[in-house]
């Protein structure tokens, strides 16, 4: 719900994996539901929230930049990968739009 939150209202960008998509959980305490076979219980979560391109957040909030774990990747080497990721996006804001010049032309 916090990374929903945070992608809607363009308050920050998002990064990692997509998230479990667990939305906002339970607007009560339901009782949990028991499988009358097996008597497994479990709870199903009973609310979702809407984003606002229209989709649902239970199927998870896709990260604005994506960082996917690497097979046998240390800490560190994630860590300086996700560094030289957030430097490009910076970099890549930073760059004028459109053409504009904000240097002197005189």
């Amino acid at each position: 719900m916090f990374a929903d939150v945070l992608q809607n209202n363009g308050a920050a960008k998002t990064m990692g994996t997509r998230t479990g998509g667990a939305g906002c959980g339970f607007m009560n305490d339901p009782e949990p539901v028991v499988l009358p076979h097996s008597e497994l219980r479990f709870r199903v979560p009973n609310c979702a929230c809407m984003r606002a391109d229209g989709t649902d957040e239970v199927a998870g909030v896709k990260p604005d930049i994506p960082v996917l774990p690497t097979e046998g990747e240390s800490a560190k080497a994630r860590a300086k990968r996700i560094f030289d990721q957030v430097a490009g996006d910076v970099a890549r804001s930073a760059r004028p739009k459109g053409g504009e010049s904000h240097g002197r032309t005189d």
